[in-house]
């Protein structure tokens, strides 16, 4: 999610809702295929930023990648100049990578491993200037109480989530009073999290 900018007096806060592709790493094909497909999905979204960058910025390209590790994979397997393009994209905004490394389910981690796995983008942040502040845990049915605290202690400020419909025993998983909401952790901090209710089947 990108703020959309908007004058001090303005009494609305637009937000840019990003593409996103769901990976589901390993899900349906090997290791080498799903990296080829990050490479040639990067390489697809940076050309088109790339192309679109005259238009108004509502109208230009944005990318959400699923995850850290997707450039991880393009950092090892492209030149430097090609992925000093991928990091210029993600500090002006048009790609961005979120602190966790994949979609995976947080509640058989422990908490040191949460933390490890926010490593390599701490490491980016540090090296080329980057404010990453978005966490994401899709489809798990429920998340520890205190990962939104991990992620809002290492820079994260917003999230979001939704039930995956294939396995959940949690009722009323397919909606929430408000989509929108603050998740409180019992330190103070907090996310904002956009709710996605499931509509209708799988």
């Amino acid at each position: 999610m990108f703020p959309y900018p908007v004058s001090a007096q303005s009494p609305q806060k637009r937000i840019y809702i990003a593409n996103d592709d769901h990976t589901d790493f390993l899900w349906t094909a090997g290791e080498n295929v799903y990296k080829q497909a990050f490479l040639e999905m990067i390489d697809y979204y940076i050309n088109l930023a790339n192309t679109t960058s005259g238009n108004p910025s509502q109208y230009q390209s944005r990318f959400n990648l699923d995850g850290s590790y997707w450039v991880d994979v393009y950092e090892k397997n492209r030149t430097t100049a090609q992925f000093d393009q991928l990091i210029e994209k993600i500090q002006s905004g048009h790609i961005t990578m979120p602190l966790n490394g994949l979609s995976i389910v947080y509640g058989g981690q422990p908490t040191e491993t949460v933390l490890r796995g926010m490593y390599y983008p701490g490491l980016l942040e540090r090296r080329y200037g980057l404010d990453i502040n978005l966490a994401m845990a899709m489809e798990n049915m429920t998340m520890p109480y205190g990962l939104g605290t991990l992620w809002s202690g290492a820079g994260g400020k917003y999230s979001w989530q939704g039930v995956c419909n294939c396995s959940t025993v949690v009722t009323g998983a397919e909606n929430r009073p408000q989509e929108i909401y603050w998740w409180n952790g019992i330190d103070g901090s907090r996310i904002l999290m956009k709710w996605n209710s499931l509509l209708g089947g799988n």
